[in-house]
């Protein structure tokens, strides 16, 4: 079977949905199956375009054994919603391009595609589904716009939800499949016109590490791999807790559009603590983070949210999440390694 994957994300980007994207295509791959992905130029989570790809409209290249077709987009992490729409649409209008490798489109079985974002989504259905007739499945990974207004990112009934609204039941509407991360997202979509073929998918990572003696640290380390945005507001964290006065160390890896403004928050407020608080950006191929506790933080409910903790080790660790000003925990059967 050939299958294309349309995704705004993938590798060697780093965070959580790249990384679900890029697991789902070699998990395929593993499976016998013929994969193709068709993404954006890598800039994901920094926002610039990275090393090596800079300067091109398009580029073409095997990454595991999987061909990957990149085209430009307009790359920011700017938290301004006309730039995060110009940037989407980008990708959006990009895509197109590939419309001119008509044979091997139509060669495609099926054609996964991510959503959001919805602009990307649903021009993918257009090109492909109704234009080329592919059969297109949907992995839907958040719901959006309801999460945007969730975030406080837009407003319920405004101009620019009604289009982002219209968007997605358009996706609904013409999915041959949809799959979703949560049950709560197949229950969203159950209130729309949409296919029968809809399933949960957790796309679960594998993962072969060696076992980590057990370590104490001194002070007490407290350590965030992710993504540093909006709805993490990690930054919040930062400025509301002493950690320092605590006995503890608080341990960031990642990047966002907040990752500018902790750096000089720590740099101004908390002077000569930069190196203890903000790491280097996490690398899949790193070497290990250890630590006492792990967090993980939203700043309020998002509809349809599973959450990912990648975490391991042969100790339990406790992991303290946060969500909507209340604490939860979780044990995990494993800890930190990278």
């Amino acid at each position: 079977m050939k299958i294309l994957i349309v995704s705004f994300y993938y590798s060697p980007e780093l965070g959580a949905a790249p990384s679900r994207i890029t697991n789902m295509a070699e998990g395929l791959k593993t499976q016998g199956a013929e994969v193709d992905v068709l993404t954006c130029l890598p800039n994901y989570p920094q926002g610039q375009i990275f090393e090596g790809y800079r300067g091109r409209l398009s580029k073409k290249e095997k990454i595991n054994g999987i061909n990957v077709y990149r085209y430009w987009t307009y790359a920011t992490v700017s938290k301004n919603p006309f730039k995060r729409a110009v940037s989407m649409m980008s990708f959006a209008t990009m895509l197109w391009l590939f419309a001119f490798k008509i044979k091997k489109i139509q060669s495609y079985d099926r054609v996964i595609i991510q959503s959001p974002p919805l602009p990307v989504a649903g021009s993918a259905i257009t090109l492909f589904k109704k234009i080329f007739g592919r059969k297109t499945l949907v992995n839907i990974s958040d719901l959006w716009p309801l999460s945007a207004v969730e975030l406080g990112a837009m407003c319920e009934g405004g101009k620019i939800y009604n289009i982002f609204a219209w968007i997605e039941r358009y996706i609904y509407r013409n999915a041959d499949g949809i799959f979703g991360q949560s049950e709560e997202i197949i229950r969203h979509v159950n209130q729309f016109p949409s296919t029968k073929n809809k399933f949960v998918y957790r796309n679960l990572q594998q993962y072969a590490v060696a076992a980590q003696p057990k370590r104490k640290h001194t002070p007490f380390r407290i350590v965030y791999a992710g993504l540093l945005g909006v709805a993490q507001d990690i930054y919040s964290i930062i400025e509301n807790i002493p950690f320092k006065s605590i006995g503890a160390e608080f341990h960031l890896y990642g990047g966002g559009n907040q990752a500018e403004k902790i750096k000089e928050y720590i740099n101004e407020v908390l002077t000569n603590e930069l190196d203890k608080l903000f790491n280097k950006k996490l690398d899949k191929t790193g070497g290990t983070i250890t630590g006492n506790l792990a967090v993980q933080n939203l700043t309020g409910k998002i509809n349809g949210f599973t959450w990912d903790v990648n975490t391991n080790n042969e100790n339990d660790t406790w992991v303290l999440v946060l969500s909507e000003g209340k604490i939860k925990h979780r044990v995990l059967n494993t800890a930190f390694n990278s």
